[in-house]
């Protein structure tokens, strides 16, 4: 399955996404800090980022403009998991097709759906 890089400002949404993502055969990595992702993500380079939009530090839409710069891992897809409307986080990121999303609270079934439409 997938190495995949988890960043959530809250960790216990955060160890869920890991626990859930063990369970479906995935690598899970958490980052700790939105500003600590980049670094964490040249260092593992994985094959999925998930991460919230909204954030206290940085935003996620910050986040994906770091990730999309970096040579290294810079055209990993993005799994936003937020409880921010689909719609405008589609209206920030135009649309990208490495760019998906799924509702908080998670449903481990479209989770699982998600990653599948992303990684494909």
């Amino acid at each position: 399955m997938a190495k995949i890089l988890v960043f959530d400002s809250d960790p216990k949404f955060g160890g869920f996404l890991k626990e859930v993502l063990a369970k479906q055969g995935h690598e899970p990595i958490l980052a700790t800090d939105g500003y600590g992702i980049l670094g964490l993500a040249e260092k593992h380079q994985p094959q999925l980022v998930i991460l919230d939009y909204k954030l206290p530090d940085v935003d996620g839409f910050e986040i994906l403009q770091r990730l999309r710069k970096s040579h290294i891992c810079g055209g990993a897809p993005v799994l936003f998991a937020s409880a921010m409307s689909k719609y405008e986080i589609e209206l920030m990121v135009m649309n990208d097709p490495k760019v998906g999303y799924v509702e908080k609270p998670v449903d481990p079934v479209k989770l699982a759906q998600a990653i599948s439409e992303l990684l494909d």
